[in-house]
């Protein structure tokens, strides 16, 4: 509850503002500049997961390159890359779960 409910609160108070001041040209200004911003978090976010996931962190370390690419992750990747271009009309997170799956029954089988 001590994680969840300050961030409830805050997107509560934001929104009561947003009724009340959501066609101010200034409003509209900074939610514009927001986009941006938060496109930038999501995107970053989404490099850090594929830089750990694709990459061998331990044998970058020791700089074994022969060994940095983890295939496995990056063949379920291409695969699951390319599903969600074929069925475009299956939610996102059906592939989210899918990739799961595999992820998970592929750490357990070797």
């Amino acid at each position: 509850m001590g994680l969840v409910t300050p961030s409830i609160i805050v997107i509560l108070i934001v929104a009561q503002f947003l009724k009340k001041f959501g066609e101010s040209k200034y409003v509209k200004a900074v939610m514009y500049g927001l986009r941006a911003a938060s496109a930038g978090l999501i995107a970053a976010a989404g490099l850090t997961v594929a830089w750990m996931v694709l990459l061998n962190q331990e044998a970058l370390h020791a700089q074994d390159f022969s060994h940095a690419l983890n295939f496995k992750a990056l063949c379920v990747a291409v695969i699951i890359f390319f599903l969600t271009k074929k069925y475009k009309k299956v939610h996102p997170i059906v592939f989210l779960g899918l990739a799961a799956v595999v992820g998970v029954l592929g750490h357990f089988a070797v």
